[in-house]
This record gives structure tokens, sequence and C-alpha cells, in this order.
């Protein structure tokens, strides 16, 4: 099933928009021109990833500094 979150022509690097889809919380963002769509929590303490710091291709937990890997 296809279901559109955004428009191409509004991402842009730091783009992020989080969605709810079948239950689950997901993060759609960009950085270094790349597209991703995460869920939305970080595995340790499910807390929520849309405010992490983003820098070379990770996302920093901003409760506990734990990096995780985009890809």
């Amino acid at each position: 099933m296809f279901v559109p979150l955004a428009k191409l022509i509004d991402l842009h690097d730091g783009f992020r928009q989080t969605h709810s889809l079948a239950g689950k919380s997901y993060l759609l963002l960009q950085a270094a021109g790349q597209v991703y769509l995460i869920e939305n929590r970080y595995p340790h303490m499910d807390a929520p990833l849309a405010n992490g710091d983003i820098d070379q291709g990770t996302i920093r937990c901003t409760a506990h500094g734990i990096a995780f890997d985009l890809t």
C-alpha cells in the first residue's frame, strides 16, 4: 500500500516530519541529500527520535548521547 507522506519539492536537508502508520510512529527526514524513513524511537529507551541531533549519517539521542546510524 502506498501512503504519500510529503511532496518531493518540500524535502530539503534539515526536513523532519513525524507520521503515524499502522500504530507506529515514523520519522521522515532528509540529511546530506539523503531521505530516510525510520521508526521514531530510540531502541534503548523508546524515546522519540524526532529531536535527535543529526551529524555525518547518524542521529544522536538527546537524553543519553548514543548515536545510531541512519542507514
